[in-house]
């Protein structure tokens, strides 16, 4: 195994504990301490936007696994289980609260889908843009499409930062993208 890819996954792996510890515990720190800044409640905020962080690198990880290719498809699978489990959820409930239930699991599974998404273009399959696009189309029918007539809020500035990470690792070579080695 080469060391750039052992290196590789070292960070992934780095990378997946550190930002899940940060996400978790910065949601619940601002969730127990009800802080409100722009009209949102930062710990929702947080834990609904800043979800896929993880997922990327969780996702990378299992993609540079040496061993059993198919585990590298099960946040894939969680992700897409989600949407039928709220819509499975609406049908069972029935009424406004399985209505809403089956949005709250749509709106909560969009960064990590986001982040699995970013995490199979990093690793260099460039078709995983389709579903980062779609993702973002989604996003924008729950925000409501048309701009001019709402607010451009922080989760729209969140959304086209995912949206725009896929693409610039999707278009800019690996090469380009590693730091130039310092030479002493």
């Amino acid at each position: 195994m080469s060391s750039d890819r052992q290196k590789l996954k070292t960070v992934s792996l780095e990378g997946t504990l550190i930002s899940a510890a940060v996400w978790i515990a910065l949601s619940f720190l601002f969730a127990l301490a009800n802080v409100s800044l722009f009209g949102y409640y930062i710990g929702e905020f947080l834990t609904i936007t800043l979800g896929g962080v993880p997922a990327a690198f969780l996702q990378l990880r299992l993609c540079l696994a040496d061993k059993a290719r198919w585990v590298r498809w099960i946040p894939a699978a969680l992700a897409a289980a989600m949407p039928l489990l709220a819509a499975f959820f609406a049908y069972v409930v029935g009424g406004f609260g399985g209505g809403l239930l089956g949005i709250i699991l749509i709106v909560f599974s969009l960064a990590p889908a986001a982040g699995i998404c970013i995490g199979w273009i990093a690793h260099g399959k460039r078709l995983a843009l389709i579903p980062l696009n779609i993702l973002f189309i989604v996003f924008l029918v729950f925000n409501g499409i048309p701009f001019a007539t709402r607010p451009i809020d922080l989760a729209d500035f969140i959304a086209l930062i995912y949206l725009l990470a896929g693409i610039f690792l999707a278009f800019v070579p690996a090469e380009k993208r590693e730091p130039a080695e310092v030479s002493a």
